[in-house]
């Protein structure tokens, strides 16, 4: 029990709008250990456990869907209860083919790959207990995340779904080395993969120029925090609205399961009378449990519609405190110092280490620790963007003429960017854009 309500908090975290690393730097400010009692939480280990389908509970209709996909045998069906819900444990999932080749050692190589689900077993197992619209919003808000890219010795911070190309496809990135420098650029993944003229979208953008024109819209929304509280505020309104009135429909719903529930125990009373015959009871009780499954349902949606609007009003009240966080964000730039300092050894007669400051106490870094201090601390400012970006559900969609498209989780706040123009400006007007960001092709989605 201990360790599954770790497992719902993350569920509950990562559904509330928290990121994989966000809640892994949690666990472990906690002091949380990991399945293995190891101290450092990874964040491949949350993302599987996210996509575990042991921990998504499954209803009976669920349930008879894998039968009838021949994954689930109906006897051990027909010993669950049906009232309750249970989590899926695929057996079979790894596969292990020989390659016909000799390892180093002499023994026959292996190829490890995962089976197709249609080939596995379906083992249900208890339910753990989280709630299925926690595991749905958590699997949705992290399903379209990608590492960022690390080529070329930098951290691409438009890389992991934050840039698109015009056309739909993510974009790749791409180093040229030079006798005079090395150059960075994001292109098209279809450009780079097939070539020039493989994408009409296919501009090569330079990563550093392209990044901070990213920066500089962000500052200005951050430089601009009652344009960005009252986009915030305007989306949540827009998404409230569109649930609807959840407490009238749900009401509305549990009077008509009732009714159907009092239907069938009407048939079940006619039948003990004599009143109703056995094979026509059997139709009616079908006809009844169907049409009872269906309400059960449509309960179902609408509770993961009211969790949302509760969710809703709690984002509501944070609004505040989050637009804070993402100004530290923003802020936080960490100094490259060029020297240390040199501490002094504790000895029988220091024990301490007590030293006093001194010049001859300091130790300028070499050129290549130096380099590499430089490196470390562009890396982390470049992660954090990126952090700042998915808290912000910034998209950015490149152009072949070098105008950038931005758009935000604000919903209408959107901007263009050309070359040169001056960032978020809330006395400019922002130009008519398309409504719909343009999706990756149903190749790549």
């Amino acid at each position: 029990e201990e360790r599954a309500a770790v497992v719902r908090r993350v569920f509950r975290l990562i559904a509330e709008g928290a990121t994989i690393r966000s809640v892994k730097l949690t666990l472990e400010r906690e002091g949380v250990p990991t399945p293995k009692a190891k101290r450092f939480w990874t964040r491949p280990v949350i993302r599987d456990a996210l996509f575990n389908d042991a921990y998504r509970p499954h209803g009976r209709a669920e349930l008879e869907a894998l039968v009838e996909r021949g994954v689930l045998a109906r006897e051990v069906l027909d010993r669950l209860d049906g009232e309750r819900s249970y989590g899926i444990w695929w057996y079979g999932k790894d596969k292990t083919t020989r390659t016909g080749k000799l390892t180093d050692s002499g023994g026959p190589a292996r190829r490890f790959s995962h089976r197709p689900q249609d080939e596995m077993i379906a083992v249900p197992v208890p339910d753990l207990g989280v709630p299925v619209e926690h595991v749905e919003r958590a699997r949705e808000a992290v399903r379209h995340n990608r590492s960022p890219s690390s080529a070329g010795h930098r951290v691409w911070e438009l890389s992991g779904g934050v840039g698109f190309c015009a056309c739909g496809r993510r974009l790749s990135t791409h180093r040229t080395k030079r006798p005079h420098g090395t150059y960075h650029s994001y292109v098209c993944s279809k450009t780079r993969q097939h070539g020039a003229g493989a994408c009409e979208h296919g501009r090569y953008h330079k990563a550093e120029a392209t990044e901070e024109r990213v920066r500089d819209f962000v500052r200005g929304l951050l430089r601009n925090p009652e344009v960005l509280r009252e986009k915030v505020l305007e989306g949540i309104r827009r998404e409230q609205a569109g649930l609807g009135a959840v407490t009238e429909e749900a009401k509305h719903l549990h009077r008509e399961l009732e009714a159907a529930k009092e239907e069938r125990r009407g048939y079940l009373r006619q039948n003990a009378r004599g009143a109703l015959p056995d094979e026509e009871l059997d139709g009616m009780l079908a006809e009844a449990a169907e049409h009872i499954r269906e309400l059960e349902e449509e309960l179902g949606a609408l509770g993961a519609r009211r969790e949302q609007a509760r969710t809703l009003e709690q984002r509501e009240a944070m609004v505040e405190s989050y637009l804070r966080d993402l100004t530290y964000l923003a802020d936080r730039t960490p100094v490259v110092r060029e020297y240390e300092t040199v501490l002094t050894p504790r000895t029988q007669e220091n024990p301490l280490g007590l030293h006093m400051l001194t010049t001859e106490g300091f130790r300028h870094l070499p050129d290549e620790e130096l380099a590499a201090e430089r490196r470390r601390v562009a890396d982390d400012r470049a992660r954090r963007w990126q952090e700042l970006y998915m808290m912000l559900g910034l998209t950015v969609t490149t152009h072949q003429d070098g105008t950038l498209v931005l758009r935000w989780g604000g919903g209408e706040a959107r901007r263009a960017l050309a070359p040169g123009e001056h960032p978020l400006d809330p006395a400019q007007t922002a130009p008519a854009l398309p409504d719909v960001l343009p999706n990756e092709s149903d190749s790549q989605r």
